[in-house]
């Protein structure tokens, strides 16, 4: 996966194998938040595994 950060910019973009072997490619961009990136890269990251468990 590649990331990317800029001032209230954050992007995720790769692929993965998922729990039932199946390849997902992804790209998460998320702009004009009012906080810090951690916590945006915290729930990003949550998302990917979330699709990585679910698919």
């Amino acid at each position: 996966a590649k990331t990317g950060t800029l001032s209230n910019n954050c992007a995720l973009s790769g692929y993965l194998i998922t729990k039932k072997n199946k390849l997902l490619i992804f790209s998460v961009l998320v702009n004009n938040y009012p906080t810090s990136a951690t916590p945006v890269r915290r729930a990003v990251e949550k998302f990917i595994k979330n699709l990585r468990d679910k698919y």
